[in-house]
């Protein structure tokens, strides 16, 4: 599994999967380089033991991998999202506006096509 995007959606959701099932490989990505030595440190010993890795980036995940959670830029979730069920991986998104959220569910023949799942999670607040 991959999470692509390590804000404070992506790094709480790190945290969770590293604490429930630390066998579980896990490639963490983000194109910030502050967060991806605070998080190396923060799961120094799951580094060391091999089940996470902490990469660069967030457009190609760890070869292998086959489910992806998309967090951070919501714009950029459905393009990533239509990328990565082309290379037949699952996909998890995290959107907060009703425009992204359809545009992910316009996916959804897409996703039946290639035989994925896409899950659309999003939360609305109002203005």
């Amino acid at each position: 599994m991959a999470v692509l995007g390590l804000g404070v959606v992506g790094g709480r959701l790190a945290r969770e999967l590293v604490s429930g099932n630390p066998e579980v490989p896990l490639a963490l990505h983000s194109s910030r380089e502050g967060r991806r030595e605070e998080l190396g440190r923060v799961f120094a010993d799951a580094v060391r033991a091999g089940t996470v890795t902490v990469r660069a980036g967030r457009d190609e995940p760890t070869p292998g991998v086959e489910v992806v959670v998309l967090t951070g830029d919501q714009d950029g979730q459905v393009d990533a999202a239509s990328v990565h069920l082309h290379a037949r991986r699952h996909v998890v998104t995290t959107v907060d506006s009703y425009e992204c959220a359809r545009k992910l569910l316009d996916l959804d023949d897409l996703a039946r096509g290639m035989a994925r799942t896409l899950v659309v999670g999003a939360c609305f607040s109002p203005d």
